[in-house]
């Protein structure tokens, strides 16, 4: 049986965005969340850098995952292009695995105005049989049509979270 779902926001101002919807089951702790807006997977992300890697976590059937962003000489990114209708700020979901409490540098549109974020621990990592959690964040700097969101950017930090995929609220596919 579920109970009805908790519907999980952020306020950008003076408004409520809509991030998430999760459902909580009657003698389970565990939680399934559905997110909004459209979703880009690892694996439509550009990867750039020496090192970075787009791999299987958990093995051949787990989610496909970038990890060895950043870094101190290597400068790893994953750049997804999204596109959007209008100008201004957007919520950005992101789906990640680490182990301990880490960060990501991110930018939009290769502004020199880079965000740094905190993702705290998921767990184990997905080898160890841990799953990835959603972190919502606010970015700035998009334009009306096509726009670039970059993680690793200027991050010179070697250990990364794992990252599987991020839905922008309002972008199109």
């Amino acid at each position: 049986k579920q109970i009805k779902p908790n519907y999980l926001t952020y306020k950008s101002g003076k408004y409520l965005t809509p991030l998430g919807r999760a459902y909580l089951n009657i003698g389970d702790q565990s939680v399934d969340c559905e997110f909004p807006g459209t979703r880009f997977n690892a694996t439509d992300a550009t990867l750039e850098g020496n090192d970075i890697e787009l791999f299987n976590c958990g093995g051949a059937e787990g989610p496909e995952m970038i990890k060895k962003l950043g870094g101190e000489e290597s400068s790893n990114t994953a750049t997804f292009t999204v596109k959007v209708g209008a100008a201004g700020n957007y919520a950005v979901n992101v789906a990640y695995i680490t182990k301990e409490t880490q960060s990501f540098s991110v930018s939009v549109n290769n502004d020199d105005t880079v965000k740094t974020f905190k993702f705290q621990s998921s767990g184990l990592w997905c080898h160890e049989g841990g799953k990835s959690t959603v972190l919502p964040i606010e970015l700035e700097g998009f334009v009306e049509g096509n726009n670039t969101i970059t993680f690793g950017a200027s991050n010179m930090i070697i250990e990364q979270p794992l990252l599987e995929w991020i839905s922008v609220v309002g972008a199109s596919p």
